[in-house]
């Protein structure tokens, strides 16, 4: 009668990081010390009650964190078996969250104030891009942007575990809105100060009125481009206004498209 004594699987492994959601990759190191043994079935444990996983280099992501007994069986061709069991620590993980204040900046006003409100209880690095080549790695930063346009702010945060998390948000700069209007223009052929023209910035191109009336509410000049003055004329062109005191009125948009109204007064000296 011939027995036959098969060598034993020794069971091993090894495994990377470890924070809830994050995929830990586990290395499977079993040996069969002599042929003609070779492993050929492995069930993992996780200790989550996810059920069995039988891929020999497993990746697996906690959903919650907590500590778990991860037990690997290995089985060869002919039935031994060897177990191993291990501990594996799953630390919360950060969840990156901020606030900015004020809600928009502008090109007058363009310091915004970045608040962290990570939930976390140590983190222990942050780094903020603030989308226009600028970055921190302040808890609380605050950052001049130097031009108008949407950014897009990104926060990554790491906590005293190596556990990370990043989280993003846009950032708007808006063009200021300015508006001056003179009181007084004398077109009389001198060269200075000929025409009554409204400046400013900030102002869109669309939805812009400008009108001119006399002192009996009849409109006299009007026109729809920012750029173009009232030269004194009146009638379409076809008459010259008098010395006088003219009402104006302009209504405008700014780039956001809210609607402005103005309205004033304008002296007229030939």
């Amino acid at each position: 009668m011939t027995i036959e004594v098969y060598d034993s699987p020794t069971a091993a492994y090894v495994r990377d990081s470890a924070c809830a959601t994050d995929t830990i990759h586990y290395t499977d190191l079993s040996i069969v010390a002599l042929g003609p043994s070779f492993i050929e079935y492995w069930d993992w444990d996780f200790g989550d009650e996810s059920g069995l996983v039988t891929d020999t280099n497993p990746d697996y992501a906690y959903p919650n964190a907590g500590v778990y007994t991860t037990t690997l069986i290995v089985t060869t061709n002919f039935g031994c078996t060897d177990t191993i069991q291990g501990t594996v620590t799953i630390y919360p993980k950060p969840v990156a969250d901020f606030i900015f204040s004020p809600d928009s900046g502008t090109i007058l006003n363009p310091f915004m104030s970045f608040f962290d409100l990570t939930v976390s209880d140590n983190i222990a690095t942050w780094y903020w891009d603030f989308g226009d080549s600028a970055s921190s790695l302040l808890a609380n930063p605050v950052h001049e942007y130097v031009d108008t346009g949407t950014y897009g702010v990104v926060l990554a945060v790491e906590d005293t575990n190596q556990c990370r998390d990043t989280t993003f948000g846009e950032v708007e700069i808006l063009p200021d809105y300015i508006f001056f209007v003179p009181n007084t223009f004398t077109p009389n052929g001198d060269g200075f100060n000929e025409t009554f023209l409204p400046q400013g910035k900030g102002i869109s191109k669309k939805g812009y009125q400008f009108y001119i009336f006399n002192r009996w509410g009849d409109v006299i000049w009007e026109t729809t481009d920012f750029n173009v003055p009232w030269e004194g004329d009146g009638n379409k062109g076809n008459k010259l206004a008098q010395t006088d005191v003219y009402v104006w009125l302009i209504l405008s948009k700014d780039l956001t498209g809210v609607q402005h109204h103005y309205t004033g007064h304008v002296t007229l000296f030939r």
